[in-house]
Formats: structure tokens, C-alpha cells, sequence
């Protein structure tokens, strides 16, 4: 032991950092888990499902969004979808006329 604590190794004290580490992780996971109800501890997640997260970040980030709240990039992703609904709704109207 004494051989240990003079390489500067520290087993109790390196155990403690470790037991943080997990701690913190666990804790931000059980933080973010509430956003992604989906991915479950033990499990992969679903590929397609990562692609899509992936993809709304990066929009999110091209359009300068990113110090938006969720609740608000919904919101205006829902109107950006009705306005494109009825910008087709329109085309197709005047198609017909």
C-alpha cells in the first residue's frame, strides 16, 4: 500500500472520483431524460431516431435558434407547417382555377 501511495496512486481517493463521475452522470441523464423519453439506460437507441435528433439540431443551429426553449422551436415549427399546409392548399386552388 505504502508502494501505492508513493507512485502518487490512491485507491479510496481514485474509488471517490470515480463515484462522482457516475453520480454527475447520472444525474444529468435523469435531467435530460424527460426530453427523450425514448432512449432507456441498457438499450440502443433507434438509429432513425438519432438521425432525426440529429437533423432538428442542426436545423435549430442554421437557423439560430439555439438560445430558443424547446417549447418555443415547437411552437414555431407548428406554424411553419400550417403556413407551408396552406401555401400548398393555395397552389393547388389556383391550379384548379
Amino acid at each position: 500500500m505504502l508502494l501505492l501511495d508513493s507512485l502518487g496512486f490512491r485507491p479510496a481517493e481514485t474509488l471517490q472520483l470515480f463515484t462522482s463521475a457516475v453520480q454527475a452522470y447520472q444525474k444529468c441523464f435523469e435531467e435530460l431524460y424527460s426530453w427523450f423519453p425514448e432512449i432507456q439506460i441498457g438499450q440502443p437507441p433507434d438509429e432513425g431516431l438519432l438521425d432525426t435528433q440529429r437533423q432538428g439540431a442542426r436545423i435549430i443551429h442554421d437557423l439560430g435558434l439555439q438560445n430558443q426553449t424547446l417549447e418555443s422551436v415547437t411552437q414555431l415549427a407548428g406554424k411553419v407547417e400550417r403556413l407551408r399546409t396552406a401555401l400548398q392548399t393555395a397552389i393547388t386552388l389556383s391550379v384548379v382555377i
